[in-house]
């Protein structure tokens, strides 16, 4: 991965719909039709769907990582 890049992890199966993550990210995060967040342009690999974002909205991604209501989102810095 590239030192200008960062990975989203999301465990979609455990979200409740609040929103947040859609609201604060909207270029990495949308509500499905059930209402449900869905991390956009996603691999899914065991439980948790994976995805690069740029380490420039870092800032942006840690508030969603502390925001969300369940701790289902997590950032891999590395």
């Amino acid at each position: 991965m590239s030192k200008s890049r960062v990975t989203i992890r999301h465990k979609a199966d455990e979200c409740v719909g609040c929103n947040y993550c859609a609201e604060v990210l909207p270029q990495y995060f949308e509500l499905d039709g059930d209402g449900m967040a869905v991390l956009l342009n996603a691999e899914k690999r065991g439980v948790f769907y994976h995805a690069e974002a740029l380490r420039v909205e870092l800032p942006e991604i840690k508030d969603v990582v502390d925001g969300c209501s369940t701790s289902i989102i997590f950032v891999d810095e590395n």
